[in-house]
């Protein structure tokens, strides 16, 4: 059983995004070690530009103004007009909620570090950013500054995940027929690994 916080929070914003897509518009980013275009800040702004034109009607001039001053999309923008670009975009949005999962699968620490530096200091009342990774010192030396610490392996996340292993192995058709003895011994391995995830 894996239950991942950030996937989540993006579903619960998700219905928000579908009962009101004129004023909440979400994007999000999972950094992975193992996919080389996920490892990068190159691939996150894309990635965030890219989902938050999708939600709009036309293009944002930002995009259109980057395109023609890149030989029409020949030259590569630098990660800084990208961040730029970016911006723009979320301040002609009313409501826009930025996740970004697993800063520390990022393999370009201090220019993520510095991205989210920047990105802080726009203090657009209509950005809320939620950034999540395992704790490490060198990563949370620079970020616990700039946000608050919200720690997942607290007694409450493990209840929850305890209920949700309990009314798995309860109610599963696969699950249901194995010995009660058979079901502890999963769900106690199970919330011994967890640590909250």
């Amino acid at each position: 059983v894996t239950l991942d916080p950030s996937s989540t929070i993006i579903q619960d914003i998700e219905v928000d995004c579908r009962l009101d897509s004129e004023s909440v518009t979400l994007a999000y980013f999972y950094f992975d070690f193992r996919d080389f275009g996920k490892q990068g800040c190159l691939g996150l702004i894309l990635c965030l530009i890219d989902q938050l034109a999708s939600c709009c009607l036309e293009m944002p001039a930002a995009l259109d103004q980057l395109y023609a001053t890149h030989r029409n999309g020949l030259r590569r923008p630098t990660l800084d007009k990208l961040l730029m670009a970016l911006k723009e975009m979320i301040f002609i949005l009313p409501c826009v909620y930025i996740i970004i999962d697993a800063l520390d699968e990022c393999s370009e620490r201090n220019t993520l570090v510095n991205l989210i530096k920047e990105i802080t200091k726009w203090k657009l009342d209509n950005l809320h950013v939620l950034f999540t990774s395992r704790k490490e010192e060198s990563l949370n030396a620079h970020l616990l500054p700039l946000s608050v610490e919200v720690n997942l392996e607290s007694s409450l996340v493990n209840r929850d995940i305890a209920f949700h292993i309990h009314t798995a192995l309860q109610n599963d058709s696969d699950f249901i027929k194995w010995t009660p003895f058979l079901q502890k011994e999963i769900k106690d391995s199970l919330m011994k690994d967890a640590h909250g995830m």
